[in-house]
């Protein structure tokens, strides 16, 4: 016996139909969850990130300082250790001179002796 279709749907494939439209949109629903807590996750990373940054700028900041610090004490060593050279220096030539002046004093002192022992 051949069942001639209707234009109306039975109430069987009407309840098929409506299962599989709930089923898709309880799919679509976890896939939009999944979605979400994807995003969430990839914001929270985002944030992790931004914090680190943050840190890293503020110890680039902080040791930034530190090696201005720090060359401005190198600087002020080196200007330092220049005076204190060029005060060695002076002193050397002083010194020489002096030694020189005291060289020359007592040629002079044994010359007048040996002049006045021969005379």
């Amino acid at each position: 016996m051949v069942v001639k279709r209707t234009k109306h749907l039975t109430r069987h494939e009407r309840l098929k139909a409506e299962n599989a439209r709930q089923a898709e949109e309880t799919a679509r629903k976890n896939e939009v969850a999944t979605l979400n807590a994807t995003i969430a996750n990839r914001e929270s990373e985002i944030s992790v990130l931004k914090k680190q940054i943050e840190d890293y700028e503020k110890s680039n900041a902080v040791s930034k300082k530190v090696l201005k610090t720090l060359q401005a004490n190198v600087t002020d060593l080196e200007k330092r250790l220049a005076d204190k050279d060029s005060e060695k220096a002076e002193l050397s030539r002083s010194v020489s001179q002096d030694f020189e002046a005291e060289l020359e004093k007592r040629k002079k002192y044994r010359l007048r002796l040996c002049v006045d022992t021969t005379a």
